[in-house]
C-alpha cells in the first residue's frame, strides 16, 4: 500500500474520533426510546447494551473491504457504515426471546 492511502485512512480516523461522541449520544437515545418505549410494560427483565465500533475496527475495515479506493471522502467514507452502532437485546432465558421479539413488533 502507498502513503496515500495510509494518509487517507487516518483521514476517515480523525473524522470518526471527531463524531464518536455523537454516535455515543445516538446510541443513549436509541437504547432510551427501546427500554421505555418498548419494553416498560413488559413482566421480563431485559437488558439492552450497544457497542461503538472502535477506531481499530475501522481501521481493519477500511483496508480489508478496500473502501478507501471505492468511496470519496471521509465522511462519505463513514456514512456507509453499517455498522458502527450495535445493539443487543439479552435476555435471561430463552423463553423470553420470543417475548422480546413481539414487543419488537408491537412497538413498530
Amino acid at each position: 500500500m502507498n502513503l496515500e492511502i495510509f494518509e487517507h485512512i487516518s483521514e476517515v480516523l480523525d473524522t470518526y474520533g471527531q463524531k464518536k461522541d455523537v454516535y455515543k449520544l445516538i446510541a443513549e437515545e436509541v437504547k432510551e426510546f427501546f427500554e421505555h418505549k418498548c419494553f416498560t410494560e413488559c413482566d421480563y427483565d431485559f437488558a439492552m447494551t450497544y457497542r461503538i465500533k472502535s477506531a481499530e475496527s475501522i481501521r481493519e475495515k477500511l483496508i480489508r473491504n478496500n473502501y478507501v479506493v471505492k468511496r470519496g471522502n471521509a465522511e462519505e467514507i463513514i456514512s456507509n457504515f453499517q455498522d458502527i452502532l450495535g445493539f443487543r437485546i439479552e435476555c435471561k432465558f430463552f423463553e423470553e426471546e420470543d417475548k422480546a421479539l413481539d414487543l419488537l413488533n408491537q412497538c413498530f
